[in-house]
């Protein structure tokens, strides 16, 4: 939400669907935490939402938490990425990133228009990678590549930009 992404999936339904009971709150109950059990039953109450509380109602209760915030920020800048269509290789890296904090703004074009752009792996799929990389370069932006691409690229022009080379 913080971010301002346009939607929020929220995984493995079925482990929202378990109850939420006192008993899951004891080991931070008396912490001074973000949440609090006790005005999520009271809010649960107001809104008219039935049933014993659930780890969805949970979820529903803190996003609805920080609307009041999330109206007041600006706009947020994401770390542009690029992924190039049906491609892959170090699949799960942006998902990480952003899981750590790290907005990733992440695009099948590649974002000329970007003064830091993130490349992983998967950006070996372009056949003018390097060129692009080239060229942001002469555009005094910066290129942020992982390891995967590193070694991808080697021997196919990126030893003229970088002089190292992956180890495993």
């Amino acid at each position: 939400m913080f971010a301002k992404a346009p939607e929020i999936t929220l995984f493995n339904w079925d482990a929202l669907l378990g109850p939420v009971v006192p008993g899951n709150r004891d080991a931070w109950k008396s912490l001074d935490t973000t949440f609090n059990y006790d005005a999520m039953l009271a809010w649960q109450k107001d809104s008219g939402v039935s049933g014993p509380p659930d780890m969805a109602i949970a979820a529903v209760y803190s996003l609805a938490e920080v609307d009041p915030i999330v109206e007041q920020l600006g706009r947020p800048i994401g770390l542009k990425s690029y992924k190039p269509y049906q491609s892959s290789g170090e699949d799960y890296l942006h998902n990480y990133l952003g899981m750590i904090g790290i907005p990733i703004d992440l695009s099948p074009a590649f974002p000329t228009d970007a003064d830091m752009v993130l490349l992983t792996e998967s950006a070996k799929y372009d056949p003018q990678i390097v060129g692009k990389i080239k060229g942001q370069l002469r555009a005094d932006k910066n290129i942020v590549i992982a390891s995967g691409l590193l070694h991808a690229l080697h021997r196919h022009g990126i030893e003229d930009i970088v002089q190292m080379h992956e180890s495993g």
